[in-house]
């Protein structure tokens, strides 16, 4: 559930160029920027307010709605596919942590795979640092 498979089957794939895989870089961090950035969620209550979480609801759905449209480089499909599974099991994490006073036990789950989630995320970084720098992009 929080690692969910995605087919590249629906993705808009293009041929790799300096150029698509700026368009594609600079498109991955302003759908995430637009939608996450600038959030804000009141954490000095113990539970999260119904309008805070449909604000990050919301947010994850136009994150993946935007990450789901971007062209994709042939030589991006992979990393591609390990981002939108990310974003998706965040979502999916920050789903039963907000059912915290219905299932108590899925909640701490939740909790203890975000930190493997932030991990996978972060290798997933470290693989795009090294793709830009290999191909000399400026993003």
């Amino acid at each position: 559930d929080f690692r969910p498979h995605v087919s590249p089957a629906d993705f808009k794939i293009v041929e790799d160029s300096k150029t698509a895989f700026e368009i594609y870089l600079k498109g991955f961090i302003a759908a995430l920027r637009s939608n996450f950035l600038g959030l804000t969620i009141n954490t000095t209550e113990a539970n999260l307010s119904n309008e805070d979480v449909n604000k990050m609801l919301d947010a994850y759905d136009k994150a993946l709605a935007s990450l789901t449209k971007l062209a994709v480089p042939k030589s991006l499909i992979f990393i591609h596919q390990q981002e939108l599974s990310l974003v998706m099991g965040q979502k999916k994490m920050f789903q039963m942590m907000a059912e915290y006073n219905r299932d108590p036990l899925q909640a701490i789950l939740a909790i203890n795979i975000g930190e493997d989630l932030e991990k996978d995320f972060a290798t997933v970084g470290k693989e795009i640092a090294e793709f830009v720098k290999k191909n000399e992009l400026k993003i």
